[in-house]
């Protein structure tokens, strides 16, 4: 039953997670006057929408995160600096939530004073995400960060908010990472056409490929 319910905690925390970071992109391009014509609450078949002049808001079936579809022929006549905003918008907001998360369980779980749950709150976030999320899940089941610093989790609710923010940077630290089919990858090739046009567009898959393979040997030598 334990097992269980830590299982369908997890996925609740995913499905937070993602949706956060859809959020990111959904606000970034309406920000923008770029078109969202879905923003979806959860995968799969829907349940209940309402659609406005913009935007069919749903709720799906599936309550694992959720989805932006963005207009392309919006998206295609944005400027550079706007298309890069939008891409990079859900690892931001994934961060800021993080952050959030951190700095609630430091003020109120911990009673740090403000200043001093946003310090700990931003040296945790660097930290973590430097070293690409992966430390935390060690740190939360051996809680040797925490007792570092002389912090306690309590509760497991407590927990749960921290594996939210874990998570958070993970999605974050690989939709940065140049792989083709997430945000990293997108923003890599919208930086590789501005600085070269359309001259590397045949290479730019085979491209990715080696950056993501560059990105990963610097990871693993860097743990060493």
């Amino acid at each position: 039953m334990n097992n269980l319910k830590s299982f369908l905690l997890l996925l609740l925390a995913i499905g937070i997670v993602i949706f956060v970071h859809e959020f990111g992109h959904f606000t970034a391009a309406n920000f923008f006057n770029v078109r969202t014509p879905t923003f979806s609450v959860g995968f799969g078949p829907k349940i209940f929408s309402i659609k406005t002049e913009k935007t069919e808001y749903k709720i799906s079936a599936i309550p694992l995160g959720g989805y932006t579809t963005i207009n392309q022929d919006d998206l295609a006549k944005a400027t550079f600096f706007q298309k890069f905003i939008i891409l990079i918008a859900g690892v931001i907001f994934n961060l800021i939530f993080a952050f959030i998360i951190f700095y609630i369980f430091f003020l109120f779980a911990n009673h740090f004073h403000i200043f001093a749950a946003i310090n700990l709150s931003i040296r945790l976030l660097i930290d973590l995400f430097l070293d690409s999320g992966l430390y935390i899940f060690n740190a939360l089941q051996n809680r040797s960060y925490f007792h570092q610093h002389n912090l306690q989790i309590n509760t497991q609710t407590q927990l749960f908010f921290l594996a939210i923010g874990t998570i958070c940077i993970e999605v974050a630290f690989f939709n940065i990472l140049p792989i083709p089919f997430l945000d990293g990858g997108q923003i890599t090739k919208l930086i590789l056409q501005k600085i070269f046009g359309g001259l590397l567009d045949p290479f730019i898959d085979l491209i990715l490929l080696i950056l993501v393979i560059i990105t990963i040997v610097l990871i693993k030598r860097s743990k060493k």
